[in-house]
């Protein structure tokens, strides 16, 4: 008997990427030569089996000198686990070809091989420890939900079988120890294979080792007619061969971790996941398929009990996680916005001070004769007001996600507030030649804060004159209808890229076409224009027109509405 594990479809995918040239130049000289062992016959065939093996041994062993110091054990275990399994198969071929007869069975032959498995098993073990996986309840659960599904399809498939087979009591415990271990080793392997880890495509050549390994064994135990020579031999000797690649790739130990990181659920977990959940029903099903002559209900009932209880629990665990997470999400935008407050206040004085002191230079005639020619208070006065703008609206996003945004509602004329908002715009737009069209229905009363909707329609004139290009126009437009006021306002500028459109009113948020025009901002405008319209119960959207442009429409309701 002789090491096992991967499915054969395994290495295709694996491909050169990621593999060193010597470990390249070894598998492919390895595949030769497991392609030349089936060409060959009888004891030549035999002797051929026991090279290769030796040869995945001597890579192997390169492997844990060329491995870093403190990165080793993991490896001279593994390494030790392979040559044991080989020294059992040249043993079994000196009994065969030498004494011409078959080792009994349990003989010395199963002690090397057992120890072979236990030393694999540690260094595995090894592994686990390293990246600190057993530390970690739901990395533990994970193990156990394969853990049970393997055991009881193993169970289903094999040791049962084992167990009535008529063997005397040595046989029977050698040959259901061999199964037995393999669960443990294709476990332990699959727990380096879902963490991750900068030592990957080692790890990827030690699982097909492994899982090529555990195949073989099952095939083996499954097939009544094995012979010396069969296609199960394929499986044992890529067993070999990986085994030997994954000591030859240099990395150091095949996994390291961290004490921070978690186990997350990635594709690669869930896939496992799901396939163990599917595990037990399936091989049940195949039963009743096969009709095969020994049915497992109850095995197959307390193993899905079991698997369905620990991914409950793995579901639990990741749902409390996703909470906590939440929570400290919250907090963390919390203090952003603390801090944002106290930043702004702190700006916000100065700021005043400066706006203040330049009213009064330009109120004594001296200094305003010989400033103002050169325009510096009014810069001065331009950048201040700029600043102070960027600065409430800062305090007021602040506020708003501390819930502190109240509201002072009347009765108010829509069109007169918009009227306000265009004559407040008029010289900006005059500046830029940008013609400023309204078309005002009369008699439309909102109840609402007349000092917010007033920022809000500032903010969106303003807008629309930021990004319409000298010469185009701007048009404004109330109208009531009968569940609704709404006041609309287009632009001739470039409108809003498709893909942006839905985010245009996140927080912070500024668009491409306004970074790549150079066009200052906060990305506050548009989040506190949609904070005030739907403090007053109302919405807002944004839109492309045909033809070029943005349009922004807001919806309020109204007094009198049906």
């Amino acid at each position: 008997m002789s090491a096992k594990m991967t499915s054969v479809a395994a290495q295709p995918r694996l491909g050169l990427v990621g593999l060193t040239p010597t470990t390249t130049v070894y598998l492919a000289v390895a595949a030769a030569a497991i392609g030349a062992y089936f060409l060959l016959r009888d004891a030549t065939q035999q002797v051929a089996f026991e090279v290769i093996g030796t040869a995945a041994v001597a890579a192997a062993a390169v492997g844990v000198f060329r491995t870093e110091r403190v990165a080793r054990l993991p490896w001279i275990f593994i390494t030790l686990g392979l040559a044991a399994q080989v020294t059992g198969d040249w043993i079994d071929t000196w009994y065969e070809l030498v004494d011409h007869r078959e080792a009994s069975v349990p003989s010395v032959i199963d002690g090397v091989y057992l120890f072979g498995y236990s030393s694999w098993i540690a260094g595995l073990l090894v592994a686990v420890y390293l990246l600190r996986v057993v530390r970690q309840l739901a990395a533990l659960l994970d193990t156990l939900v394969f853990l049970v599904a393997f055991s009881t399809v193993q169970w289903i498939v094999v040791l049962d079988g084992v167990r009535h087979e008529g063997y005397s009591v040595g046989e029977t415990i050698v040959d259901m120890v061999y199964p037995s271990l393999d669960v443990v080793l294709l476990v332990l392997v699959l727990q380096l294979t879902v963490r991750p880890t900068h030592h990957a495509m080692r790890v990827r050549l030690l699982t097909i080792a492994v899982v090529a390994m555990v195949a073989a064994d099952e095939f083996f135990f499954v097939d009544a007619n094995y012979t010396s020579g069969s296609w199960i031999n394929a499986l044992w000797l890529l067993s070999y061969v990986f085994f030997g690649a994954a000591g030859l790739q240099p990395s150091g130990a095949p996994g390291t971790g961290d004490d921070t990181e978690r186990p997350a659920i990635k594709r690669i977990r869930v896939i496992l996941l799901a396939a163990a959940l599917l595990l037990i029903p399936l091989t049940l099903l195949g039963e009743f398929a096969l009709h095969h002559g020994r049915l497992h209900p109850l095995a197959a009932a307390i193993g899905m009990t079991l698997v369905s209880a620990f991914v409950f629990a793995r579901l639990w665990l990741l749902l409390r996680d996703s909470e906590r997470q939440n929570h400290e999400l919250r907090e963390l935008d919390f203090l952003k916005d603390e801090f944002v407050a106290s930043v702004s206040h702190e700006l916000r004085t100065p700021l005043t001070s400066i706006a203040g002191y330049t009213e009064l230079l330009e109120e004594d005639g001296v200094i305003a004769a010989e400033t103002s020619s050169h325009g510096h208070l009014e810069v001065i006065r331009r950048s201040t007001n700029r600043l102070l703008g960027v600065v409430d609206d800062l305090l007021f996003a602040a506020s708003v996600q501390r819930g502190a945004l109240s509201l002072a509602a009347a009765e108010i004329e829509l069109g007169e507030i918009t009227h306000l908002a265009v004559d407040a715009a008029r010289p900006a737009a005059d500046a830029k030649e940008i013609d400023l069209q309204t078309q005002m229905e009369p008699g439309v009363s909102v109840p609402a804060d007349a000092s917010r909707l007033g920022q809000v329609l500032d903010n969106l004139i303003a807008n629309a004159l930021k990004f319409t290009p000298q010469g185009g126009s701007v048009s404004i437009r109330v109208w009531k209808a009968p569940d609704a006021a709404y006041v609309e306002i287009s632009d001739t500028g470039p409108g809003i890229p498709a893909d942006e459109l839905a985010r245009v009113f996140d927080r912070f948020y500024r668009s491409s076409g306004a970074i790549t025009s150079g066009i200052s901002g906060t990305g506050l405008g548009l989040y506190i224009v949609q904070t005030i319209v739907e403090a007053h119960g109302g919405s807002v959207s944004a839109a492309n027109l045909i033809g070029g442009g943005a349009r922004f429409r807001i919806a309020l309701p109204r007094v009198g509405a049906r």
